[in-house]
């Protein structure tokens, strides 16, 4: 099946968007797009839209299809669901540009919030309206992020994160603990959680999309910092709660993570860290020996395509090649 015009396409979507939103929009409930963005998906998309199926907040849902070659497009497609929408793209655009794209459709359609998820993660039912009643209730907000647990336990993975302003590490705040240690008001932080956030679309007109520099990891980091430096803060809901397979994810044990990850640390530190890149090279560098020698010892299998990947972020940072990795 080819895949249809971009521009038709979009349109078309558009003016479905549009149309869903003014069906779904009414005293209590926003103009609220929530935005997927999958790439080869297809084992954990369809319950990724049932949690949103199951919502308290009534939303239009935009699928943007990153040209998956796994069937995720006809595992959306069986949804089946008039309120779920699926734009295509046929190549892949990354976190950063399919995000954008969905983004950018959304705001045209006139949403007032846009949720962005990770085909990852599920929602608990109450979560997109606490995040957007959040917002809502104050205009100083310019993202925020739920408490995010591990799939299958109580512990926590994301509650917050701070970009280190020199090493531009952006570690997760209280990761491990219950979520029951948490305080049950919103609370302020440096970094959103690229794996559920919400956001009032009008509020960062001035901040502008997603770097798409960063294609994938680090992206929502420099989001964050922009966002902040716009005189917006960035707040997590306790009240709001997600879970994650972490699983699913380019985990530190492969190439594509290990690439960015470092191409991308110092593309961030170059432009936020106090002492440049240069002064984040030392724990950049670091990182990549923990990390090698960790993967010579526990997954010699993939310790040569890892090391490879990590030496072309060096490379690829110094020659300031970015957007997608080019092999």
């Amino acid at each position: 099946m080819s895949t249809p015009d971009p521009e038709d396409q979009e349109g078309a979507t558009t003016a479905a968007l549009r149309t869903v939103l003014d069906r779904v929009e009414g005293t209590d409930n926003p103009r609220v797009v929530v935005i997927v963005v999958t790439w080869n998906s297809s084992n954990h998309i369809v319950d990724c839209l049932y949690s949103i199926f199951k919502s308290s907040a009534r939303v239009a849902t935009l699928v943007v299809d990153n040209g998956s070659s796994d069937g995720s497009v006809a595992a959306v497609q069986g949804r089946a669901d008039p309120d779920v929408l699926l734009v295509r793209s046929a190549t892949n655009l990354g976190y950063a540009g399919g995000n954008n794209l969905g983004l950018s459709l959304a705001s045209t359609a006139g949403a007032e919030f846009a949720v962005i998820v990770n085909p990852d993660a599920t929602m608990e039912p109450n979560c997109i309206r606490n995040l957007v009643d959040v917002i809502r209730s104050d205009s100083t907000i310019g993202l925020a992020s739920p408490a995010i647990h591990y799939a299958g336990s109580d512990r926590i993975w994301y509650a917050g994160s701070e970009v280190h302003p020199v090493s531009a590490a952006a570690n997760h705040l209280h990761e491990g603990a219950p979520l029951a240690s948490l305080p049950a008001s919103p609370y302020e932080t440096g970094r959103a959680s690229g794996c559920v956030l919400a956001l009032a679309l009008g509020r960062l007109n001035d901040v502008g999309l997603l770097d798409e520099r960063y294609f994938l990891y680090y992206e929502e980091a420099e989001w964050s910092i922009r966002v902040r430096e716009h005189g917006l803060r960035i707040v997590v809901v306790p009240e709001a709660l997600a879970s994650h397979d972490v699983g699913h994810g380019s985990g530190s044990a492969n190439s594509t993570y290990q690439y960015y990850m470092t191409r991308n640390r110092l593309l961030l530190a170059s432009q936020y860290g106090a002492h440049g890149a240069i002064g984040a090279l030392p724990a950049v560098l670091r990182n990549s020996i923990v990390t090698l020698m960790s993967l010579a010892c526990n997954q010699r299998d993939v310790f040569f395509p890892c090391a490879l990947a990590i030496a072309h972020g060096y490379l690829d940072f110094a020659r300031h090649r970015f957007g997608q990795r080019s092999y």
